[in-house]
């Protein structure tokens, strides 16, 4: 950013999302991720997520009082008060305790309103190539690909190709309000997707009061920005951890519960772990090239056959074509 204009970034925005959206409608994206197998999925989520939990435990270290008091309020709520979910209960805690304690120091509050501006883009090859393509790459294989192996571990099956073109279509307008991206998700879509939100069916309605909640806090940014900057950094450290339990809890069960791709899942955890970042291109993406080497090399058997697909897909058919006889 620092090499280009802010109009020549946003022409390098739109771009990143015309390229997803090709790649989404050409159906490429999903024939990966279906190839991609379940537990190389989860090993790598709970790699990318674990320093979710790990800085979680750390804050302790740092602030025994607020750290230490929501991790205990957590696990009294998860114990007593079924019907309150447990992060919630913590939050509310943790943040009366700043208040109390005087951690809060807060200066220079404006009540203005903030209103989106259209920024006019300006199209550069060299900032579509530094800016556009890593960008491209980070929404389908760092943040869809989290996201998708979230969901995958919630029992959901996510829609691939759809996530990548309409996320990408929303982004063509809202880069020209300055936006880089607008994609689902890893971590948001762990905490909105677990079972403490709610019955499976309904936690949808977790994303839609996120996207308000983000909708309100960019018109009044002004206002929130100065809590935001003052709040004790452990307060998000330690509930960003709480929320992430349930995610890696499932997605360990459903990475090594199954005797085939152990070495991949478990290569998956370790390079997720090691936060390695080649031609800024994060873990995420390294981790699945890696895992399917890995795999491939020693696990070779463990993958499907086309026969065993071919079996698989007509006698799907065939029990549907047996419903909808009767």
């Amino acid at each position: 950013m620092t090499h280009f204009s802010i109009n020549e970034a946003i022409g390098a925005y739109l771009v990143a999302h015309v390229f997803v959206i090709i790649l989404g409608l050409s159906g490429l994206i999903d024939k990966v991720m279906k190839w991609i197998q379940g537990p190389i999925v989860m090993g790598m989520i709970v790699g990318v997520m674990i320093r979710f939990a790990t800085e979680m435990i750390k804050s302790v270290t740092f602030s025994p009082l607020l750290a230490g008091s929501a991790i205990i309020v957590f696990l009294l709520s998860s114990r007593f008060l079924k019907k309150v979910p447990p992060v919630l209960s913590a939050l509310i805690v943790v943040v009366l305790l700043a208040v109390f304690t005087n951690q809060f120091q807060i200066t220079n509050v404006q009540d203005s309103l903030i209103l989106p501006q259209i920024i006019m883009p300006a199209f550069s090859f060299d900032a579509i190539v530094s800016i556009g393509l890593p960008i491209t790459l980070m929404i389908i294989c760092s943040e869809n690909a989290q996201a998708a192996g979230v969901l995958m571990a919630q029992g959901y099956e996510p829609p691939n190709n759809a996530m990548a073109v309409y996320g990408s279509i929303a982004g063509l307008i809202a880069s020209l309000f300055g936006a880089h991206a607008v994609n689902i998700a890893g971590p948001m879509t762990a905490i909105c997707s677990g079972k403490e939100v709610g019955p499976k069916e309904s936690r949808y309605a977790a994303s839609f009061a996120n996207g308000v909640f983000f909708s309100v806090f960019g018109l009044f940014t002004a206002l929130v920005v100065p809590f935001v900057i003052v709040m004790p950094a452990v307060i998000a450290s330690v509930i960003a951890g709480l929320a992430m339990l349930g995610v890696l809890i499932n997605s360990l069960k459903s990475a090594f519960s199954d005797n085939k791709f152990q070495m991949g899942a478990f290569f998956a955890l370790i390079i997720g772990m090691s936060g390695v970042n080649f031609f800024n291109i994060s873990a995420p993406l390294w981790a699945i090239v890696g895992i399917l080497l890995v795999s491939l090399l020693v696990e070779k058997d463990h993958f499907p056959s086309r026969t065993k697909v071919e079996k698989l897909k007509n006698s799907k058919e065939k029990q549907v074509l047996e419903l909808s006889s009767k």
